[in-house]
């Protein structure tokens, strides 16, 4: 059997493909099962090819036929979110596995106290009515119960009675801290802007006059002892020049005589650090 090998055409958007995921990712792992953030990224695909389809191309509506060409969709699961679109359809037991085991154990009668209403005191091995029929119903067959009990445990949401029985605490699992959920909502603008300056810069439309600013500067074989202070200085620094930047932008603002449709803009400025790759 020859081995397919990826050419020059496609290597270059592989890699390109892998840059922009792997820190979203990052963010999501542990918060939001893969199914889900497919689902959106499918949901994403759809809408933005019936924006090129009717705003680029021109093109009265789009078809699902034409949608299933753009995006590589079937035109069923075309229908499908169009009608029911998954942004819309998420819930808490959809988030993480772990999420989905405590829902159903609140919800499930198999697995709740018929008098009281309550999560049951279950044990942990058998197959009917145990934590790890819980398991394989609602986390996967290939879920075993000590990687979930784990990670429950972890988050405070159940307690081990003894060696064959676990009671739940916590009905809510939520494995984000507040300073962590908004470090992502902060996150995800900043990759939003990212993101429309690289397509609108890459637009065939787009010449010297029209491109959108964009700055990157890259040192390496920095000292990892002096990290901090640099961190310091260049906090000033953006600071400072943060200031001068939301002077200019008020000063293009709309005057109340001008009644045109008026703009959005700003400027993204941020720090990293990775470490050298070997040469």
């Amino acid at each position: 059997m020859v081995k397919s090998q990826q050419s020059p055409q496609t290597d270059w958007l592989v890699a390109a493909v892998q840059r922009m995921l792997k820190p979203i990712v990052k963010l999501l792992v542990g918060r939001m099962a893969c199914p889900v953030a497919v689902d959106l990224l499918k949901e994403a695909y759809i809408e933005e090819a019936t924006r090129q389809l009717i705003d680029v191309e021109g093109r009265k509506r789009a078809t699902k036929s034409a949608l299933a060409l753009k995006t590589g969709l079937d035109t069923r699961v075309i229908a499908a979110l169009e009608a029911k679109p998954r942004s819309e359809t998420v819930t808490v037991a959809d988030m993480t596995p772990e999420a989905s085991v405590l829902h159903a154990w609140s919800t499930d009668k198999a697995f709740v106290d018929p008098k009281s209403g309550q999560p049951r005191v279950l044990h942990i091995y058998g197959r009917r009515g145990t934590f790890q029929n819980l398991i394989m119903r609602y986390a996967g067959r290939n879920v075993t119960c000590p990687t979930v009990l784990a990670s429950l445990s972890a988050g405070g949401n159940i307690e081990m009675l003894n060696d064959d029985q676990v009671r739940m605490l916590s009905p809510h699992f939520d494995s984000t801290s507040q300073q962590q959920k908004s470090a992502i909502e902060t996150g995800s603008l900043a990759l939003e802007h990212v993101g429309r300056n690289a397509v609108h810069n890459f637009s065939d439309e787009v010449d010297d006059k029209s491109s959108w600013p964009q700055q990157t500067r890259l040192g390496r074989n920095l000292s990892p002892a002096r990290l901090a202070e640099l961190r310091k200085t260049l906090d000033r620094l953006l600071s400072s020049q943060a200031d001068a930047v939301e002077t200019a932008l008020q000063s293009v603002a709309k005057t109340q005589a001008e009644d045109d449709e008026g703009r959005s803009a700003g400027v993204c400025a941020f720090y990293w650090e990775e470490p050298d790759q070997p040469r």
